[in-house]
């Protein structure tokens, strides 16, 4: 691109490479994907528990657990081969839960492979405590 005159100054304008993601557009699409993944199964559960039941009696106890492991039981209920309406609902709760996880996780990888050490270590630091807190 061209430059850029102001009154007093010349900036000179900047055209980044349409190969180089942009980490927020990035980000953005990790999120944006995982709320979307989480609503759709919720959604499909709770439509084939009302064609089921013609109510949506979600009034399950649950028991007293951590983030990780309800949402990995969620998914290690959901791949079983009798599946219901209620593990999937669960399943979407579990994939909410643990996309920003993967938000930050995907941001680390991504400032390992830009090379970015110091926000690469900002954000291991962050994945530590997130990890920390969900066990």
């Amino acid at each position: 691109m061209g430059e850029v005159t102001y009154p007093g100054a010349r900036v000179r304008a900047r055209r980044s490479s349409p190969r180089r993601l942009d980490v927020d557009t990035f980000v953005a699409s990790v999120l944006i994907g995982g709320l979307l993944a989480s609503v759709a199964v919720i959604v499909i559960g709770l439509l084939w528990l009302f064609a089921r039941t013609h109510a949506l009696p979600l009034d399950d106890a649950l028991p007293p657990t951590d983030v990780l492991a309800f949402a990995l039981g969620g998914i290690r209920r959901a791949a079983t081969p009798d599946v219901g309406p209620r593990r999937l609902v669960y399943l979407g709760i579990g994939i909410l839960m643990l996309t920003p996880y993967l938000r930050v996780l995907t941001s680390l990888l991504y400032f390992l492979a830009v090379r970015n050490w110091r926000y690469a270590l900002f954000t291991s630091v962050v994945l530590l405590v997130l990890t920390y807190g969900m066990l």
